[in-house]
């Protein structure tokens, strides 16, 4: 059975594609600045956030962080999100809070993921960084990396739980969720992340 492991980042997240005007702390990886291959005379709009202060993403859109250097260290994209995951592990188990959602995540990563702006010189989007709230608004207090969830693929299909320096990896997460409706918010911030609808019709389900 694999294990969940948390990391903890100190830095601003950033919407690749878009360029921050503030200049990045000496101590902490920052907003990152990406060119476009379009020549526009219009300001960059800045990322969409929600009331709780996450980025919002939708499936196949880009995200990543940078380095305090100012170079991009990690680039991952959401490609799909299926309610209706069926195990194939040979061992799996019953979801313990409900029901299965597994994510298709591409990562990449580059020589400017190193430390201290990132310790231990990886990054991870396992079960364990990883948060449900209801459509109502209400925060799961519960687990979504439980081990039925990490039981329930064979390893070959799923991501990596640590992705180190100059690396790529393609592969699916799967969370432990109490419904299929909500919304799922990726963080290793006690204050901010990444958030995706969950339910209703998904681009490329």
């Amino acid at each position: 059975m694999k294990k969940s492991l948390a990391l903890a980042f100190v830095g601003m997240l950033a919407l690749t594609g878009c360029s921050s005007s503030t200049p990045p702390a000496a101590s902490a990886p920052s907003v990152a600045a990406v060119e476009s291959s379009a020549s526009t005379s219009a300001a960059p709009a800045s990322p969409s956030k929600s009331d709780r202060g996450n980025l919002i993403k939708e499936i196949g859109q880009p995200a990543g962080m940078s380095a305090t250097s100012g170079e991009q260290a990690v680039n991952f994209v959401v490609k799909k999100i299926d309610t209706k995951v069926k195990c194939n592990s040979g061992f799996s188990e019953k979801p313990e809070n409900g029901r299965f959602v597994s994510l298709l995540i591409d990562v990449e990563t580059t020589k400017a993921l190193t430390e201290p702006d990132f310790p231990g010189a990886h990054f991870s989007l396992n079960a364990g960084n990883w948060t449900f709230i209801s459509k109502e608004g209400t925060t799961f207090n519960g687990n979504l990396g439980t081990g039925a969830a990490f039981s329930c693929l064979k390893d070959s299909l799923t991501l990596p739980n640590q992705i180190g320096t100059a690396q790529k990896a393609s592969g699916l997460v799967v969370l432990d969720v109490p419904s299929t409706e909500g919304t799922l918010i990726f963080s290793h911030f006690a204050d901010s992340g990444w958030e995706w609808t969950l339910g209703g019709k998904q681009p490329n389900a």
